[in-house]
């Protein structure tokens, strides 16, 4: 992303060499909280107004100036801080000073570039990427998948979307088998007609036959007069989505089989056969499988609705899903409800490690829950639901081996340098640490996951000997 191309030139800057008094000055003026200052041309940090509260008026502001920032390298860099909570990015190029980003513009930036290289299946893990692989395939707003896993389903869509093959779509409830049906539906040859859905269980068994395939005039008593067209028929020539197929009677597995086959219907009370040109999407969260050999499931239904299975997975077997699905929710109901909350590092570490049992649907209600509730802009991991804390608190037991292992990434900041090499500081402290933490070689290297070769490797590039750290 070409930071330079979003720069707000017109932020006020104060020289390294300033007192405090100007730099509150200057804040005030501007209603800003934090402040780029240089030297010269040169970045040399940022300057929080939050520091210099009771400080003397006269000081150098150079002991207050905040130079512990992350980089995104690239042509340009931009400096904030993890997770950050200021109101100004400086934009830096080979060190110069060219403006600021404001946080509601980054957000937009990153959300649009997110959202592309996400909706359209990039590939890439490290970042805003192009994809390696591009198609038509025109994804729904509400389908965000950056994990592997729904990378191969959309690839799936992709090439299943444009024929009337049945597909039978399986996952727990709340992992988004309706989002996947829509997709399925927009990027087929139906797409400029109807779409609908049924929830199989919501209805009661004895209204079912009627609702699915209308009924004629005197059919029943309060029958309307003239009758009443069935989903089938509105649905004819576009996609019917029937969901909790699972829950469906076994005598209306029967005529729902003889539909597929023979894609005609019967209204209840008529005696006229209806030609219907619908594409069927199925889902369910039961095991059709074990239904079928208990005989509560069609044999001859199961297979004609298994043309084309498609497993969602849970959301907690997908974890790379979790954050670019909570900023789309965060941003949906801030918009939604004109507000500007955000997580804390915290917040969004807790709920990395929460199990998810309702899947999308409940980070959904979690992130909605949270925004309305929130009294401060900042949600903090104690304000997360009562669940999320006690399936924590409960799982996390004596530290093992593993957990004990993961205490080496435990970094601190405060020797980072400014203009070192972030990546390489971070990996010659976890290996330094993880050294004098289990005394041998091949001990760190089963500890962190990877071979002793690559230890010793490490160690040659850093020059770290186990004789200069114990």
């Amino acid at each position: 992303m070409k930071w330079l191309d979003h720069v707000e030139k017109t932020v006020p800057v104060i020289q390294i060499t300033e007192p405090v008094w100007k730099a509150v000055n200057c804040m005030k003026a501007a209603s800003l909280n934090e402040l780029p200052v240089l030297s010269g041309q040169t970045f040399s940090g940022i300057l929080h107004a939050k520091d210099l509260l009771n400080s003397d008026p006269n000081n150098s502001i150079k002991e207050y100036i905040d130079k512990d920032c992350c980089t995104i390298n690239g042509p340009e860099e931009l400096y904030f801080l993890p997770f950050y909570n200021h109101q100004l990015l400086p934009v830096i190029n080979n060190g110069i000073y060219h403006g600021c980003i404001s946080r509601n513009t980054l957000h937009r930036l990153f959300y649009n570039e997110l959202s592309q290289m996400i909706l359209s299946g990039g590939s890439s893990r490290d970042g805003l990427t192009a994809p390696q692989k591009t198609n038509n395939t025109k994804r729904s707003s509400k389908v965000i998948g950056h994990s592997q896993k729904m990378k191969e389903i959309f690839d799936i869509v992709h090439y299943v979307a444009p024929s009337d093959s049945t597909v039978l779509l399986l996952g727990a409830s709340g992992v988004g088998k309706e989002v996947i049906a829509k997709m399925l539906h927009e990027n087929s040859c139906r797409k400029k007609e109807l779409f609908m859905k049924v929830n199989c269980g919501a209805i009661p068994p004895h209204l079912l036959e009627s609702e699915l395939f209308g009924y004629e005039q005197g059919a029943f008593t309060g029958a309307k007069r003239g009758g009443k067209l069935g989903i089938f028929e509105m649905a004819s020539g576009g996609t019917l989505f029937l969901d909790e197929i699972g829950d469906l009677p076994l005598d209306m597995q029967v005529k729902l089989l003889r539909v597929l086959q023979e894609q005609e219907i019967m209204r209840v009370g008529g005696l006229q056969i209806i030609n219907v040109n619908v594409r069927i999407i199925a889902a369910t969260n039961r095991n059709l499988e074990r239904m079928v050999e208990e005989g509560t499931f069609r044999t001859d239904l199961y297979y004609r609705l298994n043309i084309v299975p498609i497993k969602i997975p849970l959301l907690r077997e997908r974890k790379d899903d979790i954050i670019p699905l909570l900023n789309y929710f965060l941003m949906e109901f801030n918009a939604k409800y004109n507000s500007t909350k955000r997580f804390s590092k915290q917040a969004v570490q807790q709920l990395m490690s929460y199990p998810f049992p309702g899947n999308v649907r409940e980070l959904s209600n979690i992130v909605e829950r949270l925004v309305l509730t929130s009294r401060s802009d900042v949600i903090e991991s104690c304000q997360l639901p009562k669940q999320v804390l006690t399936c924590l608190k409960t799982e996390s037991g004596p530290p093992d081996q593993e957990n004990k292992s993961m205490d080496t990434l435990a970094l601190h900041w405060n020797t980072f340098g400014q203009g070192d090499n972030l990546f390489d500081y971070l990996e010659k402290e976890a290996l330094i640490r993880t050294l004098k933490k289990y005394g041998s070689v091949r001990k760190a290297g089963t500890a962190i996951g990877v071979p002793h070769t690559t230890v010793f490797q490490k160690m040659k590039k850093y020059g770290v000997t186990l004789k200069a750290i114990r």
